[in-house]
């Protein structure tokens, strides 16, 4: 996954960013910049605002100068960078606490947009009905930042991607393999078995699954397992943006091939 998204990426999942005022546009604009310059002028974030097709915003110079001043009880939102290269006109840093709150109002967690639009580039891919509906609801879950229901969801993605894999490819493998007479004939059979015992199953007695994938659904599992259940246990956006990594990265592209 790409640290420093397009800036196609990082506008998509701000709502109404065309809409917003041209104050607010540029100060996105120039938290993007900001990520691989030390310091932005009028005609860096003028440049960007050219290439996404944005209208001209005539007095940028000026919002920029004025936003690094105290005025009208206002504290400054930019701070000028004396210490830049000298270009034409001044460069500036965002003040640090208007930066945070650009973040919070605007942007949530920087990898956060990443995987948001990773998942729905992943949800395009999915042609059974079943997932795609586990996956439409993770989506979701995580755009409303209900981290732990992403969590659960996420499994369920990757668990009914695993199911159908062994379904449609191994089922006579797995079949075989059960310690007791048991034979799956449907998807639905799968539910009369526990996620684990199947997924061990599947890689210690049918020899079906590659040892780092079954290593990665055994830690997704029990991540799951941790945070389904009522506990003390804190979750936070960077675990559940760690949690859907893995099912992106490790799980769906190794069962989807």
């Amino acid at each position: 996954m790409s640290a420093n998204p397009s800036f196609e990426d990082f506008i998509s999942p701000i709502d109404g960013f065309y809409t917003l005022p041209m104050e607010i546009q540029s100060d996105l604009i120039a938290y993007f910049l900001l990520k691989d310059s030390a310091a932005v002028g009028a005609a860096d974030i003028a440049a960007v605002r050219s290439a996404a097709h944005l209208a001209p915003f005539l007095e940028l110079e000026v919002h920029l100068f004025m936003s690094a001043s105290s005025h009208k009880g206002k504290a400054p939102t930019y701070i000028k960078d004396i210490k830049a290269p000298h270009r034409i006109g001044y460069v500036y840093v965002l003040e640090s606490s208007y930066e945070r709150h650009l973040e919070s109002k605007y942007l949530g967690r920087p990898t956060a947009a990443v995987i948001k639009k990773t998942l729905r580039q992943e949800f395009d891919k999915i042609t059974d009905p079943a997932i795609r509906d586990y996956m439409d609801e993770t989506i979701k879950c995580f755009e409303h930042k209900l981290y732990r229901s992403s969590i659960v969801m996420s499994w369920c993605v990757a668990y009914g991607t695993f199911r159908k894999w062994v379904f449609d490819k191994h089922l006579p493998e797995l079949n075989k393999a059960w310690k007791k007479p048991i034979k799956i004939t449907s998807l639905d059979d799968f539910q009369e078995r526990p996620e684990a015992l199947v997924v061990d199953t599947a890689y210690y007695e049918a020899k079906i699954l590659p040892k780092e994938t079954w290593k990665k659904l055994k830690e997704l599992l029990n991540v799951r397992n941790t945070y389904a259940h009522p506990s003390n246990v804190m979750i936070t956006p960077s675990i559940a943006e760690a949690y859907i990594e893995n099912t992106l990265h490790n799980i769906l592209p190794k069962l989807t091939e």
